[in-house]
């Protein structure tokens, strides 16, 4: 994480109400909080919060939404660590939860404008690009692709939203990179489904990409995307 990204000194936590929580999957709990006056500094997508539950170290999550009027903030937690446990158990709706107001650099969408998009994210990393993906969308933009990358097709988030994307004209690859055997989509891992680029009519000479994930796939989508001509100075991360 980079010195702009980390949370301004000291950390002030405020109490915020749960407006909403739901299962995105087995493993995916989905939070919608009314942020109030901190949803003011939501000003980017790709920004972050701070969560503190007592008892356990805070923890970062990126913001799953663009900027809205509403000034609500959604976060996706993935069960299974301690932190993440005890955020699910607390944030029940109508309860409060302690987080900090939004902060960091977010992603670069400057460098979006007038320029087609292909966005990577794999696993949790969906949660800052579907912010990106809704920024882009309430905006003028050109072609957008997206490559979403999950174990099993069973993880997939979000799933009520695909045709939408997809009617607003994004071309959406799906990879699972253990799927069940009922699965017709994409197989194996993002940076390996990349390496075919179907980028359905985007040309990467005007392109620039957007990538969330572990370390490998950001480096292996890199290589494959310099392979067709994009260079590593025209992708970016939200930190």
């Amino acid at each position: 994480m980079s010195d702009a990204q980390k949370s301004p000194s000291p950390v002030t936590y405020h109490h915020v109400t749960v407006a909403e929580a739901w299962n995105e999957t087995d493993d995916l709990r989905g939070l919608r909080l009314d942020l109030g006056p901190l949803g003011a500094a939501h000003t980017r997508p790709g920004q972050v919060v701070k969560v503190h539950v007592p008892g356990h170290k805070e923890g970062y999550f990126a913001l799953a939404n663009a900027p809205r009027a509403d000034r609500t903030g959604e976060l996706l937690l993935k069960r299974g660590s301690p932190l993440s446990n005890a955020i699910i158990a607390a944030a029940q709706p109508g309860a409060t939860v302690p987080v900090t107001a939004p902060f960091g650099d977010g992603f670069p969408v400057e460098h979006a404008v007038g320029r087609d998009v292909i966005m990577f994210a794999v696993g949790s990393g969906i949660t800052p690009v579907r912010s990106l993906l809704e920024w882009l969308l309430g905006r003028p933009h050109g072609r957008i692709a997206l490559y979403y990358g999950q174990r099993s097709d069973r993880d997939f988030a979000y799933v009520g939203e695909h045709r939408g994307w997809q009617e607003a004209g994004v071309h959406l690859v799906l990879c699972a990179s253990q799927p069940s055997p009922t699965w017709h989509g994409a197989r194996g891992y993002v940076q390996t489904v990349a390496s075919e680029l179907r980028l359905h009519e985007i040309s990467t000479d005007n392109a620039v990409a957007f990538l969330c994930g572990m370390t490998s796939m950001i480096d292996g989508v890199r290589l494959e995307l310099l392979r067709f001509g994009l260079p590593p100075e025209r992708t970016f991360l939200n930190f």
